[in-house]
């Protein structure tokens, strides 16, 4: 499931369970209706989601070039448990900007 809500003017999207090959499709089609929707930087919202697959990583870097081509921005936050075990064991520490928190995030966008 997934969720947006604005503040400060940044769209914050909350992915909750699981991004998989079934679900990450949606995912980028949503991200991808929203960043055409607004001119903000975006922040996913991982604290609720439980897994990722390697399908749900190549939406998140995907998406992070596209944004980064329009001179914005892809913050991810609340990365907990096997999700960021994930994200650290891709690398993906190196090249994106990820905090513990969404008010972390925000704090930076």
């Amino acid at each position: 499931k997934l969720y947006k809500k604005e503040k400060n003017g940044v769209m914050i999207v909350t992915a909750t369970q699981r991004v998989d090959g079934v679900t990450s499709p949606e995912l980028e089609t949503y991200i991808a209706d929203l960043a055409k929707k607004t001119t903000s930087n975006i922040i996913l919202d991982f604290s609720e989601l439980k897994y990722i697959s390697s399908a749900g990583l190549r939406v998140v870097l995907s998406t992070a070039k596209k944004l980064k081509a329009q001179k914005r921005e892809l913050f991810l936050s609340g990365l907990t448990g096997s999700v960021k075990d994930v994200f650290q064991i891709s690398g993906f520490y190196a090249i994106l900007k990820i905090f513990d928190t969404t008010t972390q995030a925000l704090e930076q966008c």
